[in-house]
């Protein structure tokens, strides 16, 4: 995941300078053509000005050129109408690998996505069991399309002469949490709680991982 990501944002920087540099070459030879026509005879007063700047700009653009050269894959010496157009072309063949590798790297994200989600639903549901005072918690997590287990535990309270109080539940992302808190229906008789808990782990064994507090 990793190297493709790494490959992703390597082709991107290198996308991004060639058209930096392709376009800074095009404005060059705009400006450079147009400031050729543009000079009328009056001017030769502000001609040795002008001269300075244009030789900073073709320093300036010399460089800008230079590396542009070395990132295009050829060994050729190229003339600037050339070099631009190679870069052009070679830009285009960047867009298409960038689509490729963000195809890629979008697949690769939903194939993680799905292992984690099976991976997390191998281990539920997670049951934990202890006495508060004389009431009875009940804690579960369950995958989404596990359910069922909620109207099974209750069945096994109403069974054992246990009555519900409370119940809770809510989800966060693939999992589901479940809070119940329940106590004898009849305090004279009460409850067993070791009945209750051996008969719930049964329930959700064997994919459960049990925990009795």
């Amino acid at each position: 995941m990793k190297v493709g990501n790494d490959m992703f944002t390597v082709e991107t920087t290198a996308l991004n300078t060639f058209s930096n540099v392709i376009g800074l070459g095009h404005a060059y030879i705009r400006s450079h053509t147009n400031a050729r026509e543009d000079m009328q005879p009056g001017q030769r007063a502000s001609r040795v000005g002008r001269n300075e700047i244009e030789r900073g700009r073709r320093m300036q653009m010399k460089a800008h050129f230079s590396r542009l050269a070395s990132l295009i894959p050829t060994k050729e010496r190229l003339a600037l109408p050339s070099l631009l157009d190679q870069s052009t072309s070679y830009i285009r063949q960047l867009k298409q690998r960038l689509e490729e590798l963000r195809k890629r790297r979008e697949k690769l994200q939903g194939d993680r996505a799905v292992i984690e989600e099976q991976r997390d639903g191998l281990m539920l549901p997670v049951l934990a069991i202890r006495e508060v005072g004389s009431a009875l918690e009940i804690n579960l997590i369950t995958g989404v399309n596990q359910n069922c287990l909620l109207y099974e535990i209750f069945s096994v309270l109403r069974e054992e002469g246990a009555e519900v109080l409370t119940a809770s539940c809510s989800t966060v992302g693939s999992r589901t949490f479940y809070s119940i808190y329940s106590q004898a229906l009849y305090s004279r008789i009460g409850i067993e709680t070791s009945t209750i808990s051996e008969r719930l782990q049964d329930l959700v064994q064997p994919v459960a991982r049990q925990f009795i507090c």
